[in-house]
C-alpha cells in the first residue's frame, strides 16, 4: 500500500530473528505468512538472506503442501545457487508425486518446467531433475503423463539418454501387462511410443534399444500405437543402415502375427522397399505364401467350402421365375454353394482379402515387384530367379481373380485392378525404365520425404521458441497511467522483482499499476 515504506520490514524482520527456531511448529496459515515476509525483508534488505534462507529451507519439509510450494517458488527467488535449485526441483517433485489432485499436480509441473528454463544450462541438474520426472509417470491422469514426457524430452541429453531409455522400456513392459487396456492405456501406449520415437532418433545411440522394444507393439491391438511404430521403423530403417537387418528380420517375425489392415499395409512396404539381400527376398516371399494360404485363392476357397467334413450347408438349389424377351414365363434353377464366411482359422492376409480388402492387395503387388526386380540383381541362379517371378505373379493374378468373384464381401474396384495388372506386366517385361523406379526411385522419394519432414519440424521448433507465452490469469501491467514515485513507495517490491525478472533490467525504471 501507499503508506508503506522502504523502513517498514525491520520490525517484522527483528520478530523472525527471535522466533526463527520455532517457525516449524507453527500452524499452515502463519507459515505462509512468514515465507512472504522473509521475501519482503530480504527484497529491501538483501544483506540479510543469509539468515533466513536456511529458515526457508527447513519450510520444504513442512507438513503443509501449501506452505512446501511458496517456500520453494521463495527459496529460488533468493538463491539461485545449484544446491537450492536442486532442492526446489526435488520438493516440486514430491508435491507432484503425493498431491491427489490432477489440477494441482499440473500447475506444479508447469512450474518444474519454468524452472527448468531458468536453469536450462546447469547440466548436473538436468540429469538429476530426468530421474526423479520419470516418478511422475506413476500418475494416472493421461494429461499429467502427457506434459510429463514432453517435459522429460526436453531434458534428455547424451549423459541421462541410456537411462531414461531404459525407464521408458519398464513402463512399456507395465502396459503390456496391464490386463485392463482401456483408453487411456492405449493412450499411454502412443506417448511412450513417441518419446522412444524421438529418443531413437535424436540419439542413434539408443535406436539398437529402442527398436526391439517398439517393434513388440505390432501384435498388440493397440493400432495407433502400432501406426507409430513403423513410423519410426521406417525412419530408423532408412537412417541407421547398420540396424537394417535387424529391423528386417524383426518385422518378418511379426508380419503374421499383425493385426491391423493399416499396420499390415505399411509393413509389406518396408519389407518391399528394404528386403534386399537373396536370403531376405526369398524369406519375405515364404512368408507372404504363408500369410495368403494354398493358391489360387478361388479354387481352394470352393474346394474347401464343398467339403462335407467341414460341417457347411451343402449346395442348394435355387428356382425363381424369369420373363423372356417373346413375354412369356420360364423357369430358372441355379446350384448355389454355401462358402463360410468364418475367416478366423485363416492366414492373416487371406482373411483380410475375403474382407474385400484389396487396397492392401495392390500394396503387396508392390511389395513383390519390387522385390522380383531387386531379385534379379542379386541371385545369380536363373532359375530360383523365373521361380520366384512366377511365384509373384500367380499371387497376383490369384488376388486379382479373388477381387472379381462373387467370394470376397466386397468387390476390387478399378483402381486395384489396374495396379494389379501393371505390376504383372512390370514383372513380365523387366524394362529398365520401369526397373529404375521401382528398385531406386522410391527409395530416394521416401528420403526426399523424411528430409523435407526434419527441415518441417526444425522450423517449427525455432518459430515455438519465438512465442511468447502468458498464462490467462497473468497481471496486466500499464506503464504509463502512474507518474514516477521516489524511492518506490507506491510500489509492490514482489511485482517489481517479477517484472524485473521477466522483462529485463530497464535503464529507466518506471512503477506498474497491475489489473486483473
Amino acid at each position: 500500500s501507499s503508506g508503506i515504506n522502504a523502513e517498514w520490514p525491520l520490525r517484522p524482520g527483528v520478530y523472525l530473528q527471535s522466533c526463527i527456531d520455532e517457525i516449524g511448529t507453527f500452524g499452515d496459515i502463519l507459515q505462509l505468512v512468514i515465507v512472504e515476509l522473509i521475501y519482503k525483508v530480504c527484497q529491501a534488505k538483501p544483506t540479510e538472506r543469509a539468515k533466513f534462507i536456511r529458515t526457508v529451507y527447513n519450510l520444504l519439509s513442512s507438513n503443509s503442501a501449501s506452505v512446501r510450494y511458496e517456500a520453494a517458488g521463495t527459496l529460488v527467488t533468493l538463491s539461485s545457487t545449484p544446491t537450492a535449485v536442486k532442492a526446489a526441483a526435488k520438493c516440486y517433485v514430491e508435491l507432484i508425486v503425493h498431491e491427489s489432485d490432477n489440477n494441482v499436480k499440473l500447475v506444479v509441473v508447469d512450474k518444474l518446467m519454468k524452472l527448468q528454463q531458468d536453469h536450462k544450462h546447469d547440466l548436473s541438474l538436468q540429469q538429476e531433475l530426468s530421474m526423479d520426472v520419470l516418478r511422475i509417470l506413476g500418475s494416472t491422469d493421461i494429461e499429467v503423463r502427457r506434459k510429463t514426457l514432453d517435459f522429460l524430452m526436453s531434458l534428455i541429453s547424451l549423459r541421462n539418454v541410456k537411462d531414461v531409455v531404459s525407464l521408458l522400456k519398464k513402463e512399456v513392459i507395465k502396459t503390456y501387462s496391464n490386463t485392463d487396456k482401456d483408453q487411456n492405456t492405449k493412450t499411454y501406449q502412443q506417448l511412450l511410443v513417441k518419446a522412444l520415437h524421438q529418443c531413437g532418433v535424436k540419439f542413434p545411440i539408443t535406436a539398437e534399444i529402442v527398436v526391439p522394444v517398439l517393434m513388440d507393439f505390432l501384435a498388440e491391438g493397440n493400432e495407433k500405437a502400432a501406426e507409430s511404430v513403423l513410423e519410426f521403423v521406417r525412419e530408423a530403417v532408412t537412417r541407421f543402415e547398420n540396424l537394417q537387418p535387424s529391423i528386417i528380420e524383426k518385422l518378418l517375425n511379426s508380419l503374421s502375427s499383425i493385426k491391423s489392415i493399416s499396420v499390415l499395409h505399411a509393413g509389406l512396404w518396408i519389407l518391399g522397399e528394404y528386403c534386399s539381400t537373396e536370403e531376405q527376398i526369398r524369406n519375405m516371399v515364404d512368408a507372404v505364401l504363408e500369410s495368403i494360404g494354398d493358391l489360387p485363392i478361388v479354387d481352394t476357397e470352393i474346394r474347401e467350402s464343398t467339403k462335407d467334413d467341414t460341417g457347411t450347408a451343402a449346395p442348394t438349389v435355387v428356382t425363381t421365375s424369369r420373363v423372356t424377351a417373346d413375354g412369356t414365363y420360364a423357369t430358372q434353377s441355379a446350384f448355389l454353394s454355401s462358402v463360410s464366411n468364418h475367416n478366423d482359422d485363416k492366414p492373416q492376409l487371406r482373411s483380410f482379402l475375403l474382407e474385400g480388402e484389396f487396397f492392401l492387395g495392390a500394396a503387396l503387388a508392390t511389395a513383390l515387384t519390387k522385390l522380383s526386380l531387386r531379385y534379379h540383381q542379386v541371385c545369380p541362379d536363373a532359375q530360383a530367379r523365373n521361380k520366384l517371378t512366377a511365384q509373384s505373379m500367380l499371387i497376383l493374378a490369384s488376388i486379382m481373380h479373388l477381387g472379381k468373384s462373387a467370394l470376397p464381401k466386397k468387390p476390387i474396384s478399378d483402381d486395384d485392378v489396374d495396379w494389379l495388372s501393371l505390376c504383372i506386366r512390370v514383372l513380365n517385361d523387366r524394362s529398365p525404365i520401369l526397373q529404375s523406379i521401382f528398385t531406386r526411385a522410391c527409395r530416394q522419394s521416401l528420403q526426399d520425404m523424411i528430409g523435407t519432414i526434419d527441415l518441417t519440424k526444425l522450423a517449427l521448433s525455432e518459430a515455438e521458441k519465438n512465442i511468447v507465452k502468458t498464462d490467462v490469469d497473468a497481471l496486466i501491467n500499464f506503464s504509463h497511467i502512474l507518474t514516477n514515485v521516489n524511492d518506490g513507495k507506491a510500489v509492490d517490491e514482489l511485482e517489481l522483482s517479477l517484472l524485473q525478472a521477466t522483462e529485463g533490467s530497464k535503464k529507466e525504471k518506471r512503477p506498474t499499476a497491475t489489473l486483473r
